[in-house]
């Protein structure tokens, strides 16, 4: 029997996670509408963070459209202690956090590779 989706999104997100090296700390797969898909999140509330996300992804989407460049496919926001990641599939987003000093372009890859995978399950 097949697993559900959210359990074989889940098993992507920890094999992600495994890839990275212990460059990536946690990962959420959230719905434009601020409801989170699956996670593998040690810190944080991830129905807090995929709302919040919701509203940051509604404002760059505006922005977008207002400088007429279209929407955005991914996003490298740098905080204080970590980084955030965003990549989107389809109408989904993964939300990825990394460490300050992670090789971001091997995380881009493998963030690529990784919505190939959730595309053909959603």
């Amino acid at each position: 029997m097949a697993l559900p989706i959210e359990s074989r999104i889940r098993d992507l997100l920890s094999e992600f996670l495994a890839r990275s090296g212990g460059d990536v700390t946690g990962v959420v797969l959230s719905r434009g509408d601020g409801l989170p898909v699956a996670y593998v999140l040690p810190t944080g509330d991830p129905k807090l963070v995929s709302a919040m996300w919701a509203l940051a992804a509604g404002s760059l989407k505006r922005l977008g459209e207002e400088l007429k460049i279209g929407s955005s496919r991914y996003a490298i926001l740098t905080y204080e202690h970590k980084n955030l990641i965003v990549y989107r599939v389809k109408d989904l987003y993964l939300l990825a956090l990394a460490n300050p000093n992670a090789n971001l372009g091997l995380i881009l890859l493998e963030m690529e590779r990784l919505q190939t995978k959730i595309s053909e399950i959603i």
